[in-house]
């Protein structure tokens, strides 16, 4: 069947086969590459500064003079005096991490999709003194018109002294001058009065005039 089988013979050693694996391990072993370690050895770092040799340079934002108040020395951020370090206004030469014109400012106002504003009210304008007819009616045609007038609003009286009273005197000039007739001229039969200082007589198709003509 082959083999010797389980004969209780021990077995012979075989050629090239070692007899037994000590616990310290045998470098000669054909399974370790040449140059191996032992297991359980920690091989060296390479490429680590020694601890005298000089760290790199800084960052401007690193060094240390960065947050005492007078900002880096080197770099973008270097010159000017920070604000607060007692420097005077203007030695900046922009803000912390920044270098840039100053914002833009426009005199002109901003362009909105708002309504135009509406142009100023114009002052108001006195009206032209009205033109004094260049033809009148007849100074009898005048009084008789004005006592119509008069009459039909009630405003003839029977005191014979109306004429010292400046508001009855208006009435009758500016009815006499509603009827065609020259209020400014006096009659000793037609138009006894004349103007009082300061009262106003309007012609007839007077814009001016209050309550329209």
């Amino acid at each position: 069947m082959g083999g010797t089988g389980n004969t209780g013979a021990v077995p012979e050693k075989q050629a090239g086969v070692q007899a037994s694996i000590t616990a310290g391990g045998d470098p000669t072993l054909p399974q370790w590459g040449v140059g191996a370690e032992a297991p359980g050895t920690v091989a060296s770092q390479g490429g680590l500064p020694a601890l005298t040799e000089a760290p790199p340079s800084l960052r401007p934002y690193e060094e240390a003079a960065a947050s005492t108040g007078t900002g880096p020395t080197t770099g973008l951020l270097a010159g000017g005096t920070p604000m607060g370090a007692g420097g005077s206004a203007g030695t900046i030469a922009g803000p912390m991490g920044f270098n840039s014109d100053p914002y833009p400012t426009r005199a002109a106002p901003v362009e909105t999709f708002a309504a135009a504003a509406p142009p100023p009210a114009a002052a108001p304008e006195t009206p032209k003194e009205f033109a004094a007819p260049t033809s009148f009616a007849k100074p009898w045609d005048a009084m008789i018109g004005a006592n119509g007038i008069l009459s039909s609003r009630g405003q003839v009286g029977s005191d014979p002294n109306w004429n010292q009273n400046p508001v009855a005197v208006q009435q009758w000039l500016q009815a006499f001058a509603d009827s065609g007739g020259d209020y400014r001229v006096q009659d000793q039969y037609y138009n006894l009065v004349s103007p009082g200082s300061g009262m106003k007589i309007y012609w007839p198709g007077d814009p001016a005039r209050p309550g329209g003509t």
